[in-house]
């Protein structure tokens, strides 16, 4: 079973030490005793409605008023060894993370200034689910696709319409192209979706991505495939 929640981050005040919580285990102000506000993410926000600046160890610093602007912010000078920490959205189905994973996993991003797609287009995720493909190391991957789509794509009905493929030794559709009611429902199914194990079938994944395309897609736009994979997989190069 996958604990859920709201996903609780960590956030230190100007002294580098936790913030209180309140009995609902959300960290509150000093100065107020409020709780800190947050995003749709669970990230923190400061008064002014922006994500709370972060420290070298990606820990969330909140600075009231009266402090000003941290420079540098600090950082506590704590063992890191991992622990569990409050049980995550149920939104985005994550389990329970160590404070290393919890770093490397939810270091939220800006948008990217480089590559950042608004555009109607059709993408489709390949997913090698197959033993080539632990299980530590497939949820780390849904974790990243999951981020990588949150910083790249506009995810709004009539822009990047995603869909998702898995193989193993065999293959299924978890996610059809536009299948989905919302950016959240679409990272929620992602994160739901479980490995085929088998040997890798990269070959037939792809005849299914071209059969998605036929029957899903739209006419005359453009249209991307992104393997995701491990190891090495039989396959022939397929043209859409």
């Amino acid at each position: 079973m996958v604990p859920t929640g709201r996903t609780i981050y960590p956030i230190l005040g100007g002294d580098g030490e936790l913030l209180p919580r309140n009995s609902e285990g959300r960290y509150i102000t000093l100065e107020e005793g409020a709780p800190v506000p947050v995003d749709d993410f669970g990230r923190p926000l400061d008064s002014d409605g922006q994500i709370l600046p972060t420290n070298s160890a990606g820990e969330y610093v909140y600075v009231s008023r009266d402090e000003g602007t941290p420079a540098p912010t600090p950082t506590r000078v704590v063992a890191e060894a991992p622990i569990t920490i409050a049980p995550v959205s149920e939104r985005f189905g994550f389990g329970w993370l160590s404070r290393a994973q919890f770093k490397l996993l939810y270091s939220r991003r800006a948008k990217s200034k480089h590559c950042f797609i608004s555009g109607f287009m059709e993408l489709l995720l390949v997913f090698d689910t197959s033993n080539n493909v632990k299980i530590l190391d497939y949820r780390v991957m849904k974790e990243a696709v999951k981020l990588f789509l949150l910083d790249n794509f506009d995810l709004n009905p009539n822009r990047v319409r995603v869909g998702l493929v898995k193989y193993g030794d065999s293959v299924e559709v978890p996610i059809a192209l536009g299948d989905y009611g919302s950016e959240s429902e679409l990272v929620s199914r992602i994160g739901e979706t479980r490995r085929l194990k088998g040997r890798p079938d990269l070959d037939k994944a792809l005849r299914e991505a071209a059969s998605e395309f036929a029957l899903s897609g739209v006419e005359n736009v453009p249209r991307v495939v992104i393997v995701w994979r491990n190891g090495n997989s039989k396959f022939v190069l397929i043209m859409f």
